[in-house]
């Protein structure tokens, strides 16, 4: 790799290793916990690989009723109704420093296989497209939840600014919980 500068004296923020399009994977005590990458249209994808069977862990990770067990900010949850394609998914979240309404309409529900949501208020509006593989003859799964924004208003400056930075971190320990509260023997 050459030894090119970085404007503004920001050379310490080199990359050590070129990774390509690699993606990044997170280890804890040596096995795999997750792994993240941002695909070309900037969205957020984070993978996990949990020991449990499909059906179990799509219902635990599309019911908004849970979404406090395993993700940072949410306060509540709750379908409006039936889960079916156009319901409604209101879910409470703190955003910066105080608790907000945030409704999303399901876009895709494939049980136990694929489930999406599209926000439908507020500047800052998230899609969010969850699959679930069966692994190992069914007995495991591999989670892909892919994230990405959409900016109305103050929304089109936060997104790149502030949005995709803190949603990455928070993507991670998000994983982390899921794959945690899963497999702990008093899980879903």
């Amino acid at each position: 790799m050459p030894d090119a500068r970085l404007p503004g004296g920001l050379d310490s923020m080199r990359p050590v290793v070129d990774l390509g399009s690699a993606p990044f994977v997170f280890m804890t005590t040596g096995v795999p916990c997750h792994s993240e990458r941002e695909d070309e249209m900037g969205s957020i994808v984070t993978q996990v690989d949990i020991a449990r069977g499909p059906e179990e862990v799509f219902n635990y990770v599309t019911d908004p009723a849970h979404f406090t067990e395993w993700q940072e900010n949410v306060t509540g949850g709750h379908m409006d109704g039936p889960t079916t394609v156009g319901s409604k998914c209101v879910t409470n979240r703190r955003i910066g420093g105080s608790e907000r309404e945030v409704t999303s309409e399901v876009t895709v529900l494939d049980p136990p296989r694929a489930w999406a949501v599209h926000g439908t208020n507020g500047p800052i509006r998230s899609r969010v497209n969850v699959t679930v593989e069966p692994l190992r003859d069914s007995t495991s799964s591999k989670v892909t939840i892919d994230l990405d924004f959409e900016g109305h208003g103050i929304g089109k400056l936060l997104v790149p600014l502030l949005v995709r930075h803190q949603s990455r971190r928070e993507m991670r320990r998000n994983m982390t919980r899921l794959k945690a509260r899963l497999e702990s023997p008093a899980g879903s």
